[in-house]
Formats: C-alpha cells, structure tokens, sequence
C-alpha cells in the first residue's frame, strides 16, 4: 500500500532519533513515486578519519532503518524491507493489530548516556531480555571484560596520537547551547557531561582533554562502574553493516524499556589491527562491529537533531 505525506514525516522524524557517529545524521529519506519509503546514505556527513569505510555510517543506516520498522508496526503496519544498494526500500502493508508498541514509544527517550554509571549489576533476567543473535555480554569483573578495557586503551591511545581523527573530533565539539542548538548536530556539552565553555577557552580546554591520557582516565572511571559490555557482530558487507544496525536499534530501544543506559566505546571496531586483535582475544566467530558498555545511571541531555525537513529529498 501506498503511505501518505503524513506518516512519511512521522516515520522521518522517527528515523532521525536514531544514534550515528559523532551525532552527524548520515541520512536522506523519500517517498517514492508507488508510495514507498526510501532510505540512504548521506555522503556529505562522512567521518573519512574515524570511519574511513563508511561502516559505521551505514551501521547508521540500519539504525534508522529499524526505527521507521519498530514505528510503523506500532501503527499498525507490516514492514518489507528490500536492499538496493546501500539504500533500503521499505514497503508497508496494513496489519490487523499494531505492536512494538513500548519499543515505538521508547524512539523519542532513548539517548546515549555517556555519565558513569552507578556500580548496579544488570539482572540476569534483564540480559535474557536483551539477548539476540550476534549480541555478545561481557560482565565486569571477567577476563573477557577486562580484554575489551585493554582494547579499548590501545585503540584509544593510537586515535589520539592522530591529529586527523582529533581535528575531526573538533568539528563535531559543540561547547554551549548556542552552538549546540544552532548546528542541530554533533556532541554537545551538555551529553558530554561538561561545562558550558567560553569561546577564548575552548582551544585550551581541548587541548587538554584530547589526549590519550585523559581521555584513559575518563574512560577507566566510567567503565569501572559498567556492569556489562556488549559485543556486537556482523559481516564486513554493506548489507552486513545494515543489519548491524538494525540489531543495534533494536537492542537500544529494549534496554530503554528497561532502564538500563548504554553508551560506545568503539574505539577498537574503529581501528581494523586492533578489532581483529579483539577477534582473536574474545575467540569469536564473527567480526566486532560495535561496542557498548552499560549499566545504571541518572538521566542526562539527549542530543540535538536537525529540523526533520534537511533530511528529506
């Protein structure tokens, strides 16, 4: 069936809840000519130095391809949903019942909490909850966690020893409201967890916190008060990165559900020695394509998004 102009833009605005890297929105969507929905990849917002292959652009894809699903199911559509390319087709047909329907509503709340969190262990009948194929958990206090921490170090201590992936990082840093507010995208101060800052002090301010020892110290705080990381795999394809995401989607919104926050720390899948290193570390079959640690933690900012029309063509 054909979808009109009004659920298109419900499921845009949808869609564009959904994380990417750095917050840049990598997506355009449109109503094709027979009713469908059609969305792709937007190559004006690449990170060419922390994701020189687009895959975590694409896994972005995915992310917002499984929210336009999760929503038009809660209103009480079916979803086919056809490759083309680095794009995906979605088709609807009208259901007798709507589902999904704390996932849909979980779209508008969820948010990447980068505080520390609070020590609390995840239940295991939480993890239950959240298991799915592919979706690999590490408790604190484990070998397997402990080797995730070291990888995520080393990858850490190399990104930032590369002035291209800092001066990239630096485009995306926005230090007040104003800046946040006005660009509608990036990591903004407040989700950061810092201070609102100056313009004549942002230049040292950053310098002082871009560098591989702050930042280990940063990380070491906040993943001691993890009770899990999650490992997430999938094959090195385009169509691999797509369904990454929509694992990754699906798993966010269901942690949402359940009051648990989660948040990246890629920095290993962001490199290819030291993901194949993790590989080989874990002893897993797939390839490490997302990391996540989570937990419990109190609520913070959730990011900016531009005006949902820039994301339409």
């Amino acid at each position: 069936m054909s979808i009109d102009n009004t659920l298109f833009l419900e499921l845009v605005e949808a869609a564009i809840q959904s994380p990417s890297g750095h917050n840049t929105q990598p997506w355009k969507f449109a109503l094709t000519a027979d009713g469908n929905m059609k969305v792709m990849p937007d190559y004006t917002r690449t990170l060419p130095a922390t994701d020189p292959s687009n895959r975590e652009l694409l896994i972005s894809v995915g992310c917002a391809t499984e929210s336009i699903s999760i929503y038009a199911a809660s209103k009480g559509f079916s979803v086919h949903e056809q490759p083309e390319n680095d794009a995906v087709i979605i088709s609807f047909t009208e259901s007798n019942k709507a589902t999904d329907k704390k996932l849909s509503e979980a779209i508008s709340t969820r948010q990447t909490n980068r505080n520390s969190y609070n020590g609390t262990k995840i239940s295991h009948e939480a993890i239950g909850l959240l298991k799915a194929k592919g979706i690999m958990f590490y408790e604190n206090g484990t070998h397997e966690f402990a080797i995730i921490n070291e990888h995520i170090e080393t990858a850490n201590n190399i990104q930032m020893n590369d002035e291209r992936f800092k001066q990239e990082l630096k485009q995306y840093m926005r230090y007040c409201e104003n800046d946040a507010r006005k660009s509608g995208d990036g990591l903004s101060y407040d989700t950061l967890g810092v201070p609102s800052i100056p313009v004549f002090m942002r230049k040292s301010a950053t310098a002082l916190s871009l560098n591989a020892s702050m930042q280990n110290r940063f990380n070491s705080k906040k993943i001691a008060g993890s009770s899990h990381f999650i490992v997430i795999t999938g094959e090195d394809t385009v169509s691999g990165y797509i369904d990454t995401g929509r694992r990754l989607m699906r798993l966010l919104l269901k942690a949402e559900t359940l009051g648990i926050a989660c948040a990246y720390m890629n920095q290993p899948c962001e490199l290819s020695t030291v993901r194949n290193m993790l590989k080989t570390a874990l002893s897993i079959d797939g390839v490490p394509q997302i990391i996540l640690r989570m937990g419990y933690s109190s609520r913070t900012p959730r990011s900016h998004r531009r005006p949902t029309t820039s994301f339409i063509e």
